[in-house]
């Protein structure tokens, strides 16, 4: 007879990514990060290939100028924390 497993859930008590916002998206040559529960993060930016087009140390919240980035869609992913995530970003 099977009752089931006594287990806990799976999670991700303070996540540093739950009020975050990327704007505008899409943009042109420049984005917004706000939120960021953690002083400092890093980024990087890949080209739809996974290729490496940009990368920023120590970012805050704070508006990051990448006039360089072609038009088209790009992943982005942020560590802080320990912790990671990914997102889309389209460039105009």
């Amino acid at each position: 007879q099977n009752e089931g497993a006594d287990c806990a859930t799976l999670a991700v008590e303070n996540n540093a990514f739950d009020t975050m916002s990327i704007t505008p998206n899409p943009m042109r040559d420049q984005f917004s990060i706000a939120g960021l529960t953690n002083q400092e993060a890093e980024i990087a930016i890949f080209d739809i290939l996974g290729k490496r087009v940009y990368t920023q140390q120590q970012v805050t919240n704070q508006t990051i100028h990448i006039p360089s980035l072609r038009a088209g869609m790009y992943i982005m992913t942020i560590y802080s924390g320990g912790q990671k995530t990914t997102r889309k970003i389209i460039v105009q």
